[in-house]
């Protein structure tokens, strides 16, 4: 499978922390190799599951420990309304 291009972010300092505003992917990540298997093999699920654990990784984001990032599985249930067993195809 080929790899997907550096995803570019932009990081906004808080009081709190650092949390992340937006991230940018290509408009064409339907033609993507992994893209493209994902949905072949899973349909839309596959699609939403991929951007979607990017979405939650963004809103876990700590600019202050940055190669951390840790999404309960009972969160990732809600955001995608899927069971444990689909989110885990």
């Amino acid at each position: 499978m080929q790899a997907m291009d550096a995803t570019v972010v932009s990081v906004e300092k808080t009081e709190g922390g650092g949390s992340m505003k937006w991230f940018k992917h290509l408009s064409g990540s339907l033609n993507n190799s992994l893209i493209y298997e994902l949905v072949s093999e899973h349909g839309s699920d596959g699609y939403l599951v991929f951007f979607g654990t990017i979405e939650l990784m963004s809103d876990e984001f700590d600019i202050y420990n940055p190669g951390l990032n840790r999404i309960p599985i009972k969160k990732m249930q809600k955001s995608f309304q899927m069971s444990r067993h689909l989110l885990f195809f």
